[in-house]
């Protein structure tokens, strides 16, 4: 903000002491009305030039933005997936018999979250995991599922394939810290679980779709908890760590040069129509004096103005932040 106070400070500075140099020198009606045509047609040509940078840009950050939205969405395909995996999970009585955690937080607290949980201090936490009998990575590792589940998480949903959710950066970050603490859930507990073949059939065979559209490629032969520790892990250090980083330059505005550009490219316009109006009416010596070197002192403040959101373009440009 402040750079570009500054930016248009210098702009109204450079464009006033022109316009005094000039009003002050010329004096010949004739020369303000040839090199007012002059000007005009140079406003024109420039004109016509930054409009085609500006749409090449515009169509250049649209294929980038339709690249990067196929990929949030093929990310955000693979989090519904893992959530409707949760969701069969979550229900399995057996996974949760070898512990009660399930049980006990439902009856004793049965509105507490992950979030709620976390933001705890160490002896809150230690009291409420002594009441309800559970070790360190039960209640985090039950409630971080019943999280990605969601307590609003359309029951339909969770046969609908063709179901689809835009997730939010906020949303990304939660489900990723669930995925971590669903992790070490279950590789604290993974020799306690049941098979998780014990589910019923229907169950097992959605679990194996939406697994198939997490990892298209993986020859599935049967579902088992190592796969789900590998599952939460791979969301956790690869799969929410890219979806973060699409969405957020997804998210992101168009470069600040460019909106100078076409800022530049509005003043030019109007100082066109200034031009012409000067070229056609029969103004007095006066006006036409006072039209030029406007016309004139407006446009060297904006070539200055744009060399430095040139220079500044090119910095931005040459510097590489993301391959996607």
């Amino acid at each position: 903000m402040k750079k570009n106070i500054l930016r248009y400070f210098i702009l109204l500075i450079s464009t006033a002491i022109i316009f005094y140099l000039l009003f002050v020198n010329i004096i010949d009606s004739q020369k303000q009305l040839s090199a007012l045509n002059s000007l005009t047609s140079t406003i024109g040509i420039f004109i016509a030039l930054i409009v085609t940078f500006l749409f090449g840009k515009l169509f250049s950050e649209r294929e980038k933005r339709i690249e990067r939205k196929k990929k949030i969405d093929e990310y955000s395909n693979k989090l519904s997936a893992l959530r409707k995996i949760c969701h069969f999970i979550l229900k399995f009585n057996k996974l949760w018999k070898f512990n009660t955690v399930r049980e006990t937080i439902t009856e004793m607290y049965p509105e507490l979250t992950i979030q709620e949980y976390l933001s705890m201090d160490a002896s809150s936490q230690q009291k409420l995991l002594s009441e309800v009998q559970s070790d360190n990575f039960s209640v985090p590792g039950y409630l971080s599922i019943k999280g990605i589940v969601g307590e609003t998480y359309p029951k339909y949903s969770v046969y609908d394939k063709h179901w689809r959710i835009t997730y939010s950066l906020d949303q990304i970050n939660f489900y990723d810290s669930c995925c971590l603490e669903a992790y070490c859930f279950i590789s604290e507990h993974k020799g306690e679980f049941p098979e998780i073949q014990a589910l019923p059939p229907p169950d097992i065979l959605e679990i194996k779709k939406n697994f198939n559209i997490i990892f298209p490629k993986y020859n599935y032969d049967q579902f088992d908890y190592s796969k789900l520790q590998g599952l939460f892990g791979t969301f956790h250090s690869v799969f929410l760590n890219e979806h973060y980083y699409l969405t957020r330059l997804y998210s992101s505005k168009l470069p600040e040069y460019f909106y100078g550009i076409l800022f530049d490219l509005i003043g030019l316009i109007i100082i066109l129509i200034l031009g012409m109006l000067g070229t056609i009416f029969d103004f007095n010596i006066c006006v036409i004096k006072v039209i030029c070197c406007g016309v004139f002192s407006i446009f060297i403040g904006i070539i200055i103005d744009m060399i430095y959101l040139i220079i500044k373009a090119t910095r931005s440009e040459l510097k590489i932040e993301d391959h996607y």
